[in-house]
This record gives C-alpha cells, structure tokens and sequence, in this order.
C-alpha cells in the first residue's frame, strides 16, 4: 500500500500544482482588466482636468470683459449725466 501512496502523491503534486497554475492565471486576468480600468480612469480624469482649466480660462476671460463693459457702461451713464445736467 506504501507504493501506491506513493505514486498517488506526485499525481497529487500535479492536480494541486495544475490547479495553483489555473489559479495565478485567473488572478493575473482579473488583475489585468483592473489595470485597464485604472488606466481609463486615469486617462478620463486627465481629460476632465483639462476640460475644467479650459473652461476656467473661459469663466476668467468671461469675468474679466463683464468687468471691462461695466466699467465702459457706467463711465457712459456718467457722462450722460453730465450731459443731461448742462442742459439743464
């Protein structure tokens, strides 16, 4: 009975080593595709970042001429003002 203990256990060693190997294969595929979905992520924030800059350019550049055309708007009135007082 020892001799077949013994041959059985190498067959064992293989069914369990075959199984390990099916094992590390199948985690390295499920650890691939959670690398792909990093690297979409990462790459989607990186062009949501982008987005948000360009449209905080525009926000600024937008604020800047609303303060520019207020300016002109009121040194407009005053000077209608003024115009309307001498007539007066």
């Amino acid at each position: 009975m020892g001799a077949y203990e013994c041959n059985k256990s190498p067959l064992r060693t293989q069914s369990s080593n075959a199984q390990e190997q099916e094992n590390l294969e199948e985690r390295l595929k499920d650890l691939l595709k959670q690398k792909e979905l990093v690297t979409q992520q990462r790459d989607l924030a990186e062009k949501l970042q982008h987005h948000f800059s360009v449209s905080e350019m525009r926000s600024e550049n937008l604020h800047h001429k609303l303060e520019h055309v207020t300016a002109q708007d009121e040194s407009l009135l005053q000077t209608e003002l003024l115009q309307q007082e001498q007539e007066v």
